[in-house]
C-alpha cells in the first residue's frame, strides 16, 4: 500500500509476492513508542478492515512493558489479524502463551501463535490465509 516507513525500533516490511508483513521487534521490553510506530508502520500496509497477516520474529525480544500491552489493547482496530510468532527465550515464550489466551477471550479479531521457527510461523499463517480466503469467498 505504501513504501516501508523507516525509522523506529521496530523493523517492518511488507512481502507482497505472499501478502505477509514481517516485523522484527528489537532486543529488549517494547514500549508505548515502539506500539505507536509499529501501528503507525502497519497503517501503511493494511487499509481499514483488511486482514493483516503478520509474522513476527522476536527472537530478541524481552515482551511489552504493561502500559505497551494497554497501548495494543486500545490500537486494535477490530481488524482481523493474524500473527505467527518465532523465536523467543522460554520467558518470552511463557508470557506469550499468556498473553495469546487473555488475547483469545478479548480480542476475537486477533489470532496468535507461537512458533519454534520461520518456516513452521510461515506455514500456519499460509494456512489461515488460505482458510481466510476460503471463508470471504463462502459469504
Amino acid at each position: 500500500m505504501g513504501k516501508e516507513p523507516q525509522g523506529g525500533r521496530i523493523h517492518v516490511r511488507h512481502e507482497p509476492q505472499t501478502g505477509f508483513t514481517c516485523v522484527v521487534y528489537p532486543p529488549g521490553k517494547l514500549g508505548v513508542d515502539d506500539v505507536e510506530d509499529f501501528f503507525a508502520k502497519l497503517e501503511q500496509y493494511y487499509a481499514p478492515g483488511e486482514p493483516r497477516f503478520l509474522l513476527c520474529d522476536v527472537r530478541e525480544s524481552a515482551g511489552f512493558t504493561a502500559e505497551a500491552r494497554q497501548a495494543m489493547a486500545r490500537r486494535r482496530g477490530y481488524q482481523t489479524t493474524y500473527s505467527a510468532n518465532f523465536g523467543g527465550s522460554f520467558a518470552v515464550r511463557a508470557f506469550g502463551s499468556l498473553l495469546i489466551k487473555a488475547f483469545a477471550l478479548t480480542h476475537r479479531e486477533v489470532i496468535i501463535t507461537l512458533e519454534a521457527d520461520e518456516a513452521s510461523a510461515r506455514a500456519w499463517l499460509n494456512d489461515k490465509r488460505r482458510t481466510h480466503l476460503a471463508n470471504t469467498r463462502s459469504e
